[in-house]
């Protein structure tokens, strides 16, 4: 149980971040190469998701990792797919509560940042290595 905690804990702090640095980059190799300070930006920019939308967040990454518990749906794939699915409803929440205007390149970048967040999730938290994959199939 310490291990899932751990897990969604870390990929809820990292979710702003990998959003900052996928948007960074994209815009990157859109629009070419950018100083510094975008770099700087982009990491205020996570910081500021950080500080407004954690606890939402981290009550969904919560539930969606119960319910991936619960189901045994252990793998790395679900493990993505759901935080895919946290990433989406993180940025539902910012719509609602900050009435920002999306499109496909925010519904995108949300979505990939959560499956890498659901990838930091799995590490964590499940870890499927032949040396303990017993002691998982224990739990």
């Amino acid at each position: 149980m310490q291990r899932h905690i751990l897990g969604v804990v870390t990929a809820t702090i990292a979710a702003p971040y990998l959003v900052s640095l996928v948007d960074y980059l994209s815009a990157l190799m859109i629009d070419g190469p950018k100083s510094f300070m975008g770099l700087i930006d982009s990491i205020l920019l996570g910081t500021n998701g950080l500080l407004f939308f954690r606890v939402p967040t981290l009550v969904l990454a919560s539930i969606c990792a119960a319910i991936l518990h619960r189901l045994k749906l252990r793998t790395r794939g679900w493990c993505m797919l759901g935080g895919a699915g946290v990433g989406l409803g993180s940025l539902g929440i910012m719509v609602l509560s900050v009435g920002i205007d999306i499109g496909i390149p925010q519904l995108l970048l949300m979505s990939l940042s959560g499956a890498l967040c659901g990838w930091i999730y799995w590490r964590i938290a499940i870890r499927r290595t032949p040396e303990n994959a017993r002691a998982i199939e224990a739990e």
